[in-house]
């Protein structure tokens, strides 16, 4: 090993692309986090959105804001995470489960 070497650098590759990566996924969370919590807002005061020139907001406690935002980013990881799910796999066609099946019937005597 060459003296001056980073332990575990792989050949060819940059630290500072996994710095550029992080610094990205970092940047895009606190983007989203932003637009959740205007979300939030415009949630609690939704009256503005009727446009009865009542533009005072409510008086409610930070503590709204901050629970309204964890529950829609914990609604839009959740919906992220269910999008991102694929089917499993049919492998063949589905012939093999009528002959799984009768199988299993063959084996408990059915």
């Amino acid at each position: 090993m060459e003296p001056g070497r980073a332990i575990g650098r792989l050949e060819g590759e940059n630290v500072s692309a996994q710095g550029h990566r992080f610094i990205h996924l970092a940047l895009r969370e606190a983007l989203l986090v932003a637009l959740l919590a205007a979300a939030a807002g415009l949630f609690i005061n939704h009256g503005l959105l009727y446009l009865t020139g009542d533009t005072t907001p409510r008086s409610t406690r930070p503590e709204a804001y901050v629970l309204s935002t964890l529950v829609l980013y914990l609604f839009v990881r959740g919906v992220d995470l269910v999008l991102r799910l694929r089917p499993p796999r049919v492998q063949g066609d589905a012939l093999w489960w009528r002959s799984l099946k009768r199988a299993n019937r063959r084996r408990s005597g059915a």
